[in-house]
């Protein structure tokens, strides 16, 4: 049975938000309850949302936990317009421009911007027309945030990459690098310096790993940007993409590294993974840390018998005090509980007295495993993080 809001477009209030993510983490993560509220509860209260009154009928919270002694844990957020829904001192002045791109009609037909670019129009980043275009920016993003040192800041905004044209009247783009031009010069101002030698690079990197389906747009790193691409469904060379020379400190031999984690990952039942790269724009060069990040197919028992992790501890060789970690701070999941909605409102301050006491509906609350991610950087240790999503949703 579909379960209809009053109100479908509603967002929720930081209050909202706040009670998810302490319900939920005090019987999902009740070893950690008190490390995650110390450090993610102060972010939620950064939201802006205002209406606690509105229906709101799912909820969704990503965390993502460090495996490094670090005792980090980092919050994610879904949405759109985070430009107004946060605190303008930890959201960065540029994003409201790059947001415009994503959300607002772009008023003009083929150039976008054109001029801030110098040099000849095939290189310097040009919105295309919809007869050519291939790309165009989503709406809704993950925004990442973080504590650190007692300072809440926004980690990272990360934006999804359609390939088809999702509405006509806002700005298209025939690649990734004429997107990445323009982010930049949404966010910095500046042109890009080595226009040839980053085309060059984004074309032999699509060559072989496809478009990027998402872009992170880092914060307090004004010329790094990260690129993830699509699921890895067959064995990759990364080194036709990639010359020693395009990388920060990298060697070949871990270029082969690389390589080989890929196609022992292809080897693996019942994952589907992606490959995150981080690139500086000025540089048109690949920062020396890759990333694989790993979904299980099998989230539910992942957490039971730890199949996947198993296998990626062999793989990239994890210390036992890193997989030890991961088990212990996902121990009781999945797990989850329903609430009737009627006393669940009234714990948000939305109680509406004039209704019945007993709803024929319920929230069901629940933690669930989303996916791994392994860092392989030359000279470091390869570390693990682990995602999680809490959420709340209405069900019949």
């Amino acid at each position: 049975m579909e379960v209809l809001s009053d109100n479908p477009d509603a967002v929720p209030s930081k209050a909202q938000i706040s009670y998810v993510l302490r319900a939920v983490t005090s019987f999902a993560y009740p070893e950690m309850f008190q490390l995650i509220q110390a450090q993610c509860l102060p972010i939620s209260n950064c939201l802006l949302f205002v209406d606690q009154y509105s229906k709101v009928d799912e909820i969704i919270i990503g965390l993502e936990f460090h495996h490094d002694k670090s005792e980090f844990v980092d919050i994610s957020f879904f949405g759109h317009e985070w430009s107004e829904k946060i605190q303008k001192n930890i959201m960065p002045e540029w994003w409201s421009e790059i947001e415009k791109i994503c959300l607002e009609p772009s008023g003009r037909s083929g150039d976008f911007g054109g001029s801030v670019f110098s040099g000849n129009d095939s290189i310097s980043g040009r919105l295309a027309n919809h007869a050519t275009s291939t790309l165009q920016l989503l709406g809704d993003h993950i925004i990442e945030c973080e504590a650190r040192n007692g300072q809440i800041s926004v980690a990272g905004v990360f934006i999804s990459l359609s390939h088809e044209i999702q509405e006509h009247a806002k700005p298209v783009f025939s690649s990734a690098f004429d997107v990445i031009c323009e982010i930049q010069r949404a966010k910095s101002e500046s042109s890009i310096k080595h226009h040839y030698g980053l085309k060059s690079l984004i074309s032999s990197l699509v060559q072989v790993l496809g478009e990027p389906i998402n872009l992170g747009v880092m914060v307090g790193r004004s010329q790094d940007l990260k690129l993830i691409f699509g699921c890895l469904k067959s064995p990759i060379d990364i080194r036709k993409a990639l010359s020693v020379e395009c990388c920060v400190k990298v060697s070949a031999e871990f270029l082969d590294q690389v390589n080989s984690a890929a196609v022992s990952l292809l080897k693996v039942s019942d994952i589907t993974f992606r490959l995150c790269l981080d690139m500086n724009l000025q540089r048109a060069a690949i920062a020396p840390r890759f990333c694989f990040e790993i979904f299980p197919s099998q989230v539910m028992s992942e957490t039971r018998n730890w199949l996947v992790l198993d296998q990626l501890a062999d793989i990239f060789g994890l210390t036992m005090s890193a997989t030890k970690h991961v088990r212990s701070v996902h121990q009781h999941l999945p797990i989850g509980q329903k609430l009737d909605a009627r006393l669940v409102d009234m714990m948000q301050g939305r109680f509406d007295f004039s209704q019945k006491m007993v709803s024929k509906h319920k929230y069901q609350q629940a933690a669930v495993l989303s996916h791994y991610k392994i860092c392989l950087e030359l000279g470091k240790d390869i570390t693990i993080k682990s995602y999680a999503y809490v959420k709340q949703c209405l069900s019949d």
